[in-house]
């Protein structure tokens, strides 16, 4: 089969090698349209390279790859190049260039020809949900994987600074540069959230603290399980990461138990800060040690009981392959 797509290929990135491996499955023989320097001139917003420079680079990146042989490089001097009248059968495109292999399908059918087969891949997407692109990794924010360079901004949805320090803690263990801001947030779950109410605060909080500006939202909600096996009714961290995206992961931390009298308040419709409150006399406890640091007498405190949180909820961004991420 004969494939073709087209790229300006300034800097090769992890999108590009998306298309490369789409267009070279099986025995596919490969056309690929070099866009020239008077199409890109001017046109973008970092420098590029003259041709003769990305089509060696190009050329080198392919034989690399062992595709030597099956390839042939073209020169795009228009917008949509050979394809509207060579003999290809397919084109590959990424989910944005879509419109392009249309329009080339238009004119290729005003001459009389059969359309080409449209194969689609989707974009390839950084760490915060962005597309990678070379002017992107031109301008230093991320690298051709898609790993970010530049300073991480994550918005979080809530002023407490327990729940502040905690997502500063762990994403400063993923990225190198990271800024924390706090972001004023409602949710229509209870006061004392319970069960799923307690994963839909998470989520409401995370996509409320997200921004124009952010990289990522979070959001952290504690709230009550009750295990019928153990007939026990355990407190429980949730906490969800939204990206540029949309892309939502979610965690959870470990549970713990309360005595019997905190208990027997909340089922009197007390919630947990409350019922702490009025039995020991602890005010506001959640912004300061956490009802985890009293029980336990220190040994954990909130800060680290709420990183275990945040953690698990970045997981399936440690290997985004493997997630689809």
């Amino acid at each position: 089969m004969k494939v073709c797509f087209g790229g300006t290929f300034n800097i090769i990135h992890r999108g590009h090698e998306l298309i490369f491996d789409r267009a070279f499955e099986g025995d596919n023989r490969v056309f690929i349209g070099l866009t020239a320097d008077e199409l890109v001139s001017g046109s973008k917003e970092v420098e590029i390279d003259d041709y003769e420079t990305r089509k060696k680079n190009l050329e080198n990146f392919l034989v690399e790859k062992g595709w030597e042989g099956r390839f042939s490089v073209l020169k795009l001097e228009d917008e949509l190049g050979p394809a509207v009248s060579k003999d290809f059968d397919a084109i590959v495109v990424s989910e944005e260039t879509v419109p392009n292999a249309e329009a080339i399908n238009l004119q290729r059918r005003k001459k009389g020809l059969d359309s080409l087969d449209i194969v689609t891949v989707e974009m390839a997407l950084a760490e915060n949900g962005d597309v990678i692109s070379a002017t992107r990794i031109k301008r230093g924010e991320m690298d051709a994987d898609g790993k970010m360079l530049r300073e991480v901004l994550i918005s979080v949805g809530s002023r407490n600074p327990v729940k502040l320090a905690a997502v500063s803690n762990v994403f400063s263990r993923f990225f190198e540069k990271v800024k924390v801001a706090e972001a004023d947030v409602t949710t229509g779950v209870p006061e004392q959230p319970k069960e799923g109410d307690v994963v839909t605060g998470a989520v409401e909080r995370a996509k409320g603290a997200m921004n124009e500006e952010s990289d990522f939202g979070v959001g952290i909600e504690a709230g009550l399980f009750a295990d019928k096996k153990s007939e026990s009714t355990f407190d429980v961290q949730f906490c969800a990461v939204i990206d540029r995206a949309g892309r939502i992961t979610m965690g959870h931390g470990p549970g713990f138990s309360y005595p019997p009298e905190i208990m027997e308040l909340i089922s009197k419709g007390k919630t947990v800060g409350g019922a702490l409150e009025e039995r020991y006399g602890i005010r506001e406890i959640g912004k300061k040690q956490g009802a985890i640091g009293f029980l336990t007498e220190s040994k954990l405190d909130r800060t680290a009981l709420t990183e275990t949180a945040v953690f698990m909820a970045m997981v399936p961004r440690i290997k985004r392959e493997l997630y689809n991420l």
